[in-house]
């Protein structure tokens, strides 16, 4: 691609799109009267497509080269991530490679009071997206599809990860997990969700926390050391195959303060749809929470 002097500041679009993302690397030398190269540097243009348009989209570069969410030179804006924006771990160099999200030094990885606000995430194959004793939070999004995960989620002790929106129900959306969301002594709370986990794992370990808060989980692996629990609405494992669905630590259903068993519109429930549970563990209903097994569920 060569643009003249005289169109030079007329900029660069591109009008044709194939559907799929792509990064395209820019190769920018500039000649003197057409023969001393005075300077050539390479530029990284990231195209997106997605469902709808997202002009806050932001991409990790870690050309900082420590890893850390929290230092401004890993991101093509020069700026760590704001609470209106959609974060795409994508870069395909150094694959693979973690990205640290931790409070260290103190202060300095918070873009809100409470932690880490974001509308949107993606996460390639090969990255790690290591959370360390901090909240983060992916509330909303422009498409209604706040994770796409085919990488690696570590949710360490101390922190948490919530994905949905607790305030909207219809903004929650969809998440799809074709990689490993690891809940490592933290806690994962899924509100108002379906997860798409064809060909993904999610896995609680001991002294950890799954909480379900109207959310579906679909297919996959679905691997509980810890807690799993649901503590609103209607939850629904679904389609979870022999070998592939296991618990040796606590399933539970939390009860719902103020409300009969028999009261069928109130109660917290989690429905297991055709799904085949290996049970070393503990499943446990409290009063006015309904566990329902439906097509063909067993519980071995």
């Amino acid at each position: 691609l060569v643009i003249s002097g005289p169109s030079f500041n007329s900029g660069l679009s591109i009008t044709t799109f194939s559907g799929t993302p792509a990064t395209l690397n820019v190769t920018v030398t500039v000649e003197g009267y057409g023969v001393f190269t005075q300077s050539s540097a390479v530029m990284y243009l990231t195209v997106d497509t997605p469902l709808v348009p997202q002009p806050n989209a932001v991409h990790w570069t870690g050309l900082a080269g420590d890893g850390l969410w929290s230092t401004a030179g890993n991101w093509n804006t020069g700026a760590v991530p704001l609470a209106t924006q959609d974060i795409y771990i994508d870069s395909p160099a150094g694959v693979p490679y973690t990205v640290t999200v931790a409070n260290t030094p103190p202060a300095t990885v918070n873009n809100t009071p409470t932690g880490v606000l974001i509308d949107s995430l993606t996460v390639i194959a090969g990255v790690t997206l290591d959370i360390q004793g901090v909240n983060f939070s992916i509330q909303t999004s422009a498409n209604l599809k706040p994770l796409a995960n085919a990488g690696t989620i570590l949710i360490e002790t101390g922190a948490t990860l919530d994905v949905g929106d607790v305030f909207v129900s219809s903004l929650g959306g969809t998440a799809t997990n074709t990689g490993t969301l690891k809940v490592n002594g933290g806690t994962l709370n899924l509100i108002n969700l379906a997860v798409a986990n064809s060909g993904g794992t999610v896995e609680v370990d001991a002294n950890s926390i799954l909480d379900l808060q109207t959310t579906t989980i679909n297919n996959g692996i679905v691997t509980n050391h810890g807690l799993l629990e649901a503590t609103a609405g209607i939850n629904v494992i679904q389609g979870v195959t022999a070998g592939n669905f296991t618990n040796d630590g606590t399933i539970e259903v939390v009860g719902t303060s103020g409300h009969s068993s028999t009261d069928a519109d109130a109660a917290n429930t989690l429905v297991l749809d055709n799904d085949t549970l290996a049970n070393t563990g503990t499943v446990l209903v409290e009063n006015a929470a309904r566990l329902q097994l439906t097509d063909a569920t067993t519980i071995n």
